[in-house]
């Protein structure tokens, strides 16, 4: 089909189908729904359908996609898992086309609803950054038990006497559930592709279900909590039928399967029967019943004297159905090869659908209100006949003998009670509730409606709030922080280790046991004290290496040497030793000066999700790729490492005390303490999270603070008085000493408020609709702080520009409770690391501004050293601090 070259529209989106009538046709009027709200849907199906369909959509812009079998189908496939692979590798590839056609022509996709048979839909979304959206085409309670069989919460073979109990859901015997459970091992390919769909669900950003709340609250309730994305959008079903708000919406206007030549015949025909008198027989297209059932079935209704319309196969009726039935029915019944189950369904002629129980089948009939008979025979059915019966009320199940027939006896049975019994008249009220209730949930303000609103609110780009106000950050991040503690997904981080960080994990129960694990295994005050003998000597050794210098007069890089010392203690802390020698260690740290500048560049796919190509021409992806392998090589070299020691000295890795923070993981990992389960990439990512957040800021810090002491010199000998008076004769500054250092700590706090190593903190957003300041805030915005201008604002600080710690003499202004000067955040996501980062900073410049002077090569004045900045998340100087150590003074 031709594109619509520069057109836009409220919201594009690309609804891809599993190829089946089942599977078709709600998602095809889920797209007539998104038409009439103002979006632009394009319907993928495959090229078989294309060719075979009948009628073509006049509503809905129509696609394809190749699933490996275009001649034939699922036909010209081996077996069924022979056909989902081929779909897989020939969609993925076309679907890819699809998208890049789209992109193309300036119209690109904002969302791709995929059918939830079909998980590898997702990857090639998220590739592309274009929102993904599971369509669930089955009632929500099937879906919640095939998502307790997928996680492994219900234990297959169900071997208990006793019903089944899962939340939300009425006490099930083993024949109600799901044909591939009651049944275990039967069709294995079709239980793995149902299983299949919960594969990578938690990454969709919705999840859609083919119900309404109200139908099915109980369950959705307790599947929402598992799945929070969750929205019902049912029932699928044509407008006119409904509430007529689709205009023209008279069918689903794809039917896979030929027409009946005679249609106006079946309405016709159903037009002069008396009101609720005809019994319609249908049991879909993939149901092939055995001869004996279908006389039976023959029989019983023959039995019980009713008018009839069955829809059956031509072969079927010729080879199956008694020949003296047929003869005998000819004033009674019509039988039809084909029928508009839905004109059908509507025609006050019928008063009982007797089927399947397939999903389709019975929700067509629950929004029409017509009663059923159910006779399930496989995969959804068996528990959708359970809810018919004893949930809404609206039919009766049919009972099968030992044998697997329902014999005629039974069927009679249960069509009069349908039909003519008290239970009847009661299912009857029960549907004429369905029914309205089905047209409350798509009306104006129903259930289903706003879920539909709410999907179609995509944007073409991602809403952004820019913080730069201290009362603001204070609703962002004390009033409001629930709302805005969660990352939106970084496309850097997701290609390190899948945001499986502390810094860019999404809020949640993961995040809150990492960062437990962090805080209490390496970051508590206690643990943080526990480190001062390696913060020490480390310290003494960086002394001692510039005294050397000072006697030569060399030139020194200071920022090259903070990075070093902050590396080297990370390592003894984290890892149990120093990797600052090797060639790894070395590569290392380079690496790690790459992930600062990629994390703070601007990737513009992030904002305005249709550009997201532009990171594989400008080279971004691939940069990722690369330092992705290359932390790697150096993580798992270190994991490797500590293995090999722990196997070499026993599982206590060598006694408590010589544990660091990777053999703490590696015990978790193997204890799975507290019922959390950490894996090999949640180990790397957390060692990862230390050295890109403790090192950078650390040093950069640092860095920074000397340089303002260089350009301020009065600030320098006031603090350098202040160290003398506390050292006395000795050359050293200890921890012990630091609470006594009043005058550094106001030093390192103005340093702070000048030059936060992250000026813009790293973004958060929100998870629900908010009010700020009268201002309405969408869920899914991006929120970024700007610690930078909150610093400099002239409304908080007297000549902002100034650098004056004196500011910070007797004042109450700390890192905590208030929000002027917030460098590591605040709230759920502040960082953890503060006082761990803060207690080495404080005794770097206390021991070098004790016993160092420090001036500009070529006899520079130091108010003439430059500030420029550098780039990247942690914003260093942008050429290194260089200066001449002399130690005379200090000795002194």
């Amino acid at each position: 089909m031709m594109v619509d070259e520069g057109k836009r529209y409220g919201a594009h989106i690309l609804a891809v189908p599993y190829p089946s009538q089942g599977h078709v046709n709600p998602m095809l009027q889920f797209c007539k729904r998104l038409v009439f709200k103002g979006a632009k849907p394009t319907f993928a199906i495959t090229n078989f359908i294309s060719n075979t369909m009948c009628p073509k959509s006049d509503t809905v812009s129509i696609d394809t996609i190749s699933d490996g079998c275009d001649d034939a189908g699922f036909m010209q496939a081996e077996n069924v898992a022979d056909y989902l692979t081929r779909m897989e590798i020939a969609g993925s590839k076309t679907l890819e086309q699809l998208i890049q056609k789209y992109q193309d022509c300036n119209n690109p996709f904002d969302c791709i609803v995929y059918d939830a048979f079909l998980p590898w839909v997702l990857d090639v979304a998220e590739k592309y950054a274009i929102k993904g959206a599971a369509f669930f085409t089955q009632a929500c309670a099937v879906n919640y038990v095939y998502y307790y069989a997928h996680h492994g919460l219900l234990t297959l073979p169900v071997s208990t006497p006793s019903p089944v109990e899962l939340p939300g859901l009425p006490p099930l015997d083993l024949s109600d559930m799901p044909s591939f459970i009651y049944v275990h091992g039967s069709y294995p390919a079709y239980f793995a592709m149902v299983l299949s769909q919960f594969s990578n669900v938690e990454k969709a950003d919705f999840v859609l279900v083919n119900t309404f709340y109200k139908l099915e609250e109980k369950v959705v309730d307790s599947m929402t909590r598992v799945c929070p994305k969750l929205l019902t959008i049912g029932p699928t079903v044509p407008s006119l039928y409904l509430d007529n708000r689709v205009e023209n919406d008279l069918n689903y206007d794809i039917n896979l399967f030929q027409s009946d030549s005679q249609l106006s015949t079946i309405i016709n025909w159903l037009n002069t029967k008396p009101p609720a008198s005809i019994v319609y027989i249908a049991f879909g297209s993939m149901d092939n019943l055995p001869k004996t059932q279908m006389e039976e079935i023959a029989w019983g209704l023959k039995n019980t004297n009713f008018d009839f319309l069955w829809t059956v196969r031509a072969s079927d009726k010729e080879e199956k159905i008694p020949k003296d039935f047929v003869q005998a029915s000819r004033d009674k019944g019509l039988f039809v090869h084909w029928s508009p189950q839905l004109e059908v369904l509507s025609n006050k002629a019928v008063g009982c659908f007797f089927s399947h129980g397939g999903w389709n089948s019975t929700f067509e009939a629950l929004s029409l209100g017509v009663p059923m008979v159910v006779m399930p025979q496989w995969t959804d059915q068996t528990t959708d006949a359970k809810l018919v019966q004893d949930v809404w009320g609206v039919g009766v199940r049919v009972r099968a003998e030992a044998d697997g027939i329902v014999r005629r006896e039974e069927i009679e049975g249960c069509i009069r009670e349908v039909m003519e019994g008290e239970k009847g008249k009661e299912m009857k009220r029960n549907g004429s509730k369905w029914e309205d209730l089905a047209k409350e949930a798509v009306s104006e303000g129903g259930t289903s409606d706003i879920n539909i609103d709410f999907l179609i609110k995509i944007e073409f780009c991602v809403p952004l709030l820019v913080v730069s106000s201290a009362d603001a950050a204070r609703e962002i991040l004390k009033t409001h922080d629930p709302i805005f503690s969660n990352r939106p997904r970084s496309s850097v981080a997701s290609g390190i280790y899948d945001c499986k960080d502390i810094a860019f994990s999404p809020y949640g129960e993961y995040w809150r046991q990492v960062k437990s694990i962090c805080v209490h295994q390496l970051l508590s005050n206690k643990k943080v004290q526990s480190f001062r003998n390696v913060r020490e000597e480390e310290v003494s050794l960086m002394v001692e290496k510039i005294r050397t210098s000072c006697s030569e007069r060399s030139v020194i890089n200071l920022g090259e040497t903070f990075a070093s010392l902050a590396n080297d203690i990370i390592c003894r802390v984290a890892l149990g030793r120093k990797y600052s020698d090797g060639e790894g260690g070395r590569k290392f740290k380079k690496v790690l000066e790459t992930l600062g500048v990629l994390l703070g560049a601007f990737d513009v796919g992030e904002f305005i999700p249709w550009l997201v190509w532009i990171k594989y021409v400008n080279g971004m992806k691939g940069k990722v790729k690369k330092i992705a392998k290359d932390l790697d090589e150096f993580l798992e070299f270190v994991v490797k490492e500590h293995m090999d020691e722990r196997r070499r000295n026993g599982n206590d890795g060598g006694g408590e005390n010589r544990k660091d923070f990777v053999d703490v993981l590696l015990e978790i990992q193997r204890n799975e303490e507290g019922g959390f389960a950490l894996d090999a990439i949640s180990i790397k990512a957390l060692i990862l999270d230390m050295f890109a957040a403790g090192t950078d800021t650390t040093f950069t810090l640092i860095e920074w603070t000397l340089s303002e002491l260089i350009r301020n010199e009065n600030v320098t000998m006031k603090l350098k008085s202040e160290l003398k008076n506390i050292a006395r004769s000795s050359s050293t500054i200890t921890e012990e000493d630091l609470d006594k250092c009043t005058y550094l700590k106001a030093v390192v706090k103005e340093t702070l408020r000048l030059h936060p190593p992250l000026p813009l903190l790293v973004p958060r957003e929100s998870t629900q609709d908010v009010k700020l300041f009268n201002h309405d805030i969408a869920a899914g915005t991006r929120v970024v702080i700007n610690v930078w201008a909150i610093g400099r604002d002239p409304k908080l600080w007297e000549d902002p520009r100034k650098f004056c710690p004196e500011r910070f003499l007797n004042s109450c202004l700390d890192f905590k409770g208030q929000f002027q000067l917030i460098p590591f955040g605040a709230g759920r996501r502040g960082c953890p690391g503060a006082a761990f980062a803060l207690q080495i900073v404080e005794l770097v410049l206390a021991n070098l501004v004790l016993n160092f002077e420090f001036s500009l090569p070529g006899g520079r004045r130091g108010e003439e050293l430059d500030m420029f900045e550098g780039e990247g998340i942690t914003i260093h100087r942008k050429f290194p601090l260089s200066v001449i150590a002399s130690c005379e003074s200090a000795c002194n």
